[in-house]
């Protein structure tokens, strides 16, 4: 595990600058109670799709439109909660929720 964390944030930390750029995009974007609304297991596959639709040159204003809406949404969205059931970090669920994510940046 430990060498997992230390190879990843060592990738994360070449990514610093855009990772910045999508944080303070999601911040202007969002009010604190919709930063609290967000479940935590869900901040990494966000950041993820930001990096991606800024990377991409797609519409981030679409992005935080998906996002609002999964969040409005998410007390009955099953199909992400099922990546929740039975330990958030296990591969599969981690898969899940990140393929959860893609998808939903195709259509940006």
């Amino acid at each position: 595990m430990k060498l997992f964390i230390t190879e990843q944030g060592d990738a994360c930390i070449e990514l610093e600058n855009e990772l910045t750029d999508v944080l303070t995009k999601f911040n202007s974007a969002f009010s604190e109670s919709d930063k609290i609304a967000v479940p935590a297991t869900s901040i990494p596959m966000m950041l993820y799709a930001g990096y991606v639709v800024i990377k991409r040159k797609k519409s981030f204003s679409k992005l935080i439109e998906s996002v609002n809406a999964f969040i409005s949404g998410y007390d009955q969205n099953d199909a992400y909660k099922a990546y929740l059931q039975k330990g958030t970090a296990s591969a599969e669920n981690v898969r899940g929720r990140f393929d959860y994510w893609k998808e939903m940046i195709k259509g940006i």
